[in-house]
């Protein structure tokens, strides 16, 4: 696997599934595969370097279907959490920019909304506040 891809990220959430039945494009999350990940999140992160790596290189699409699942939300909550180098966090959470505020609207999203702003570095604390801010009428909706 490319050490600047997401595949291996989304291989392991797809685990034990027949790779046939895989849409492409589509971003699937099984209770097996979630459960590897957020596990394999809390290792070292010289015991897992390129996972961590892969979940950097998550596009924008995936890091959102993530958050439309509640076994991918936890996926990228334990990133978040995790012990790797906050400057692997900065590009999952750059990659929602202009989409915090509909984060926001999905109820099973605060707890990554406060993950992302905790591991945010302050310009990008900046953007989810702005974010959120243009976007505060369809969150109190």
């Amino acid at each position: 696997l490319e050490s600047k891809s997401s595949m291996m990220v989304l291989s392991l959430l797809a685990i034990d599934k027949d790779p046939r039945q895989l849409e492409p494009g589509r971003v699937e999350v099984t209770k097996v595969g979630g459960t590897i990940l957020t596990t394999l999140l809390k290792f070292p992160p010289e015991k897992c370097k390129a996972l961590m790596r892969s979940m950097k290189h998550l596009k924008t699409e995936e890091t959102l279907r993530l958050t439309e699942d509640y076994l991918g939300i936890r996926v990228l909550e334990a990133f978040l959490d995790s012990p790797a180098d906050s400057d692997l966090k900065q590009p999952l959470i750059r990659s929602v920019k202009g989409h915090f505020g509909k984060v926001a609207a999905v109820t099973h999203c605060s707890f990554f909304l406060e993950k992302c702003f905790k591991a945010a570095h302050t310009d990008l604390k900046e953007v989810i506040v702005e974010d959120l801010i243009q976007d505060k009428s369809a969150i109190l909706a």
